[in-house]
């Protein structure tokens, strides 16, 4: 293997490791609760595999403030 590409493969390998901690990381975030309004129509947030509570808890505090 050439030298370039070992170095190409190493660069990718950091950016990939560095993702997978970050969103390891993210799962770890408690999640928040928001409570239901009567009258109004409320919309339920699933945390899944890519969509972490993190990003869920942004989303519904978003939600939230723009009064949904």
């Amino acid at each position: 293997m050439k030298l370039g590409t070992i170095i190409r493969k190493g660069k990718r390998l950091t950016s990939f490791v560095k993702g997978s901690f970050l969103q390891a990381i993210a799962t770890l975030e408690k999640r928040c609760e928001f409570s239901f309004i009567g009258g109004r129509t409320n919309i339920v947030l699933v945390p899944g595999a890519f969509c972490t509570s993190s990003v869920m808890n942004r989303l519904g505090k978003l939600l939230k403030k723009n009064g949904i």
